[in-house]
């Protein structure tokens, strides 16, 4: 039963990506908030897919802790779930990814309608701490596959969005 399931997810997910791959191409030339919203659908559409042909779910947890304003949210990719989920928790999310997945036909130009920033990973993380550091953005942590920005509670919207202006800025000069 749980490969017939499995089996069955796996036809539906790839007969509705095909469809909204093509479709999307008309939301191209309009308003990024159209693809946002058509991305929401297609979020909301693999959860019911998930929900009711495979019998998974989700549960979040500390949503009442989801800031009101802009902010910068890590976590650790896991899955092809954490790419969507977002969309499900916020209002608008945005995304952060490395540049070879714009450079994919179709997906990566919705992904770019819908204002993600493409970080090409061969800048290095020195070069985003000193541009951070001329921003007065304070980075705390960098390993070898993140970097990690430390807030403190006083931080403002105002600082949240510095922060990711000085990242978009200088990873996009790489």
């Amino acid at each position: 039963m749980a490969f017939f399931r499995s089996l069955l997810f796996n036809v539906f997910s790839i007969v509705l990506h095909v469809i909204l791959l093509v479709g999307m191409l008309a939301l191209l030339p309009l308003p990024r908030r159209w693809m946002q919203a058509t991305v929401r659908l297609w979020t909301h559409t693999i959860r019911a897919g998930l929900r009711h042909i495979v019998g998974l779910d989700f549960e979040a947890r500390g949503l009442e802790h989801r800031p009101a304003g802009s902010a910068v949210i890590a976590c650790k990719h896991q899955s092809a779930w954490d790419t969507f989920v977002f969309y499900l928790l916020l209002n608008d999310p945005n995304y952060i990814m490395k540049t070879e997945l714009i450079r994919i036909p179709l997906w990566g130009w919705y992904a770019r309608k819908c204002g993600a920033i493409s970080v090409d990973r061969t800048g290095g993380a020195a070069l985003l701490v000193e541009g951070c550091k001329a921003r007065k953005v304070k980075v705390h942590a960098i390993g070898p596959t993140s970097i990690r920005c430390v807030t403190h509670k006083d931080v403002d919207t105002e600082d949240v969005d510095r922060a990711i202006s000085a990242i978009r800025e200088i990873a996009g000069s790489w």
